[in-house]
């Protein structure tokens, strides 16, 4: 049992058929160009899901900063600088 368990957490995190899959998807999906048209919802998700910070850059550049998406500040952190939160003004005791 003792070797199982080591085992488990010495695996490696993605094994070679999620590599392929991914691989697989990310040729059938490309992320579109400056010069193309915006994907749909599904497929900007799917972009996001695939590629990360570098769709989610090239899609959706206002919200995923505004969102903390892209590194830097955590959103929390935004709201808690913004002054706004679901909180604010209300007679909630913590």
């Amino acid at each position: 049992m003792a070797v199982l368990a080591l085992g488990v957490l010495f695996a490696p995190v993605r094994t070679l058929a999620v590599w392929r899959l991914l691989r697989d998807l990310r040729r059938g999906h490309p992320v579109p160009g400056a010069d193309s048209t915006r994907p749909g919802p599904e497929e900007a998700g799917l972009l996001a899901a695939l590629y990360g910070r570098r769709a989610l850059r090239r899609l959706l550049p206002a919200f995923a900063a505004a969102a903390g998406l892209l590194g830097g500040r955590a959103a929390r952190e935004t709201v808690a600088r913004s002054g706004g939160g679901p909180y604010e003004g209300s007679d909630a005791v913590m």
